[in-house]
């Protein structure tokens, strides 16, 4: 009576040693795969971004500063946003010119910068709270046409 008990353990453990290499195998071939997958953070010169599949959001500004142009189109899609500090804390950014793709200006996208000043496109229909919070030197936003 007790040794079909026991057979049907080793069974159960057999089987389960089957499965779990399964399951092993599945598991490693997920991670190679996610390994391959392109991560949603680009970057394009002196800009970090990331895309949606129809537009590029500036996420972060890598570059030395100085005059900055953000260019209108990276890959072939539209640069429409300046996405959350994306230019905070860049002390050596003196001018930035930003182009008519641009629709929004994320918060706190330029906190801290030392931006002597700027002209936002038209084509802004957004600006993120405290999106210009604590530029020192900034001697002024002008509006566009």
């Amino acid at each position: 009576m007790n040794r079909p008990v026991i057979r049907g353990a080793f069974d159960l453990a057999r089987s389960s040693g089957i499965a779990m290499r399964r399951v092993l195998s599945s598991l490693c071939g997920l991670i190679l795969l996610a390994a391959a997958m392109p991560v949603t953070a680009q970057q394009s010169g002196d800009f970090a971004y990331s895309s949606d599949g129809t537009s590029i959001t500036i996420t972060r500004y890598t570059g030395n500063g100085g005059f900055v142009t953000i260019p209108s189109t990276i890959e072939g899609l539209p640069v429409t946003g300046i996405g959350e500090d994306a230019f905070a804390f860049c002390p050596y950014i003196t001018r930035l010119t930003l182009p008519d793709s641009i629709t929004i200006i994320g918060t706190r996208a330029f906190e801290l910068a030392n931006l002597l000043n700027m002209t936002v496109p038209d084509t802004v229909t957004s600006i993120g709270f405290e999106a210009f919070s604590a530029c020192r030197i900034l001697n002024g936003v002008s509006p566009g046409n």
